[in-house]
């Protein structure tokens, strides 16, 4: 598989600076990207990807159309299923930035126009115990709502649900639920006061007009 792409890739390279054709230009980056989620289950429209994804999937992984993937070759973004029950789903038009790492033994979900800011961790499970003996620890599935805005090094632990268009302050450590339309910080986080975000509209399932 790897020498098909590098077959193709390249000969689509060749054909773009010879002709000097931006048609070929994009389809070598669509090679690119394709190559980069050939271990994702279901991909979207428009995939927006600037540097390398590292993805190990045991499980399930379904992308919807316009998701970007910011990610940069000294930081890229790591995404690990490790079970073959785990699902993993990244709505329309999430954005995830470099550093970012998704790991779950079962399911996170993160929802549409959610931000996900750098070197933030997500997780759905502890991986070990306490005294890193026991194997059978707790796992529960993890939900970022939808127009969820999580500040740089946010990290989400497992069985977390945090609601629509919440914003989540930088250096947050997110132990317990939050609710929709709340500004929360701090370790752990606690709401801080409410917001009138509307980044996400759930009456419509669509982003709010500008006024």
């Amino acid at each position: 598989m790897l020498e098909a792409y590098l077959s193709a890739a390249f000969q689509t390279w060749a054909a773009a600076r010879t002709r000097d054709n931006w048609r070929e230009m994009w389809r070598l980056k669509k090679l690119g990207i394709q190559w980069q989620l050939k271990n994702v289950q279901k991909i979207g429209k428009e995939i927006e990807l600037t540097g390398p994804v590292i993805i190990q999937n045991a499980g399930t992984i379904e992308i919807g159309d316009q998701v970007v993937f910011d990610s940069k070759w000294y930081k890229p973004i790591y995404i690990q299923l490790s079970r073959p029950n785990a699902k993993l789903i990244i709505e329309n038009n999430a954005s995830i930035n470099y550093g970012v790492e998704i790991s779950l033994m079962k399911e996170v979900f993160v929802g549409a126009y959610s931000l996900i800011g750098i070197d933030s961790l997500i997780y759905d499970t502890d991986w070990h115990s306490l005294d890193g003996l026991d194997r059978d620890v707790p796992v529960a599935p993890t939900r970022i709502g939808r127009g969820v805005w999580l500040g740089a090094r946010v990290t989400v632990l497992k069985g977390v649900t945090i609601g629509d268009n919440t914003v989540v302050a930088s250096n947050s450590v997110v132990t317990h639920d939050l609710p929709n339309n709340v500004l929360a910080a701090g370790n752990p986080a606690r709401v801080i006061r409410s917001i009138d975000r509307r980044r996400y509209d759930p009456s419509t399932m669509q982003p709010p007009l500008e006024s």
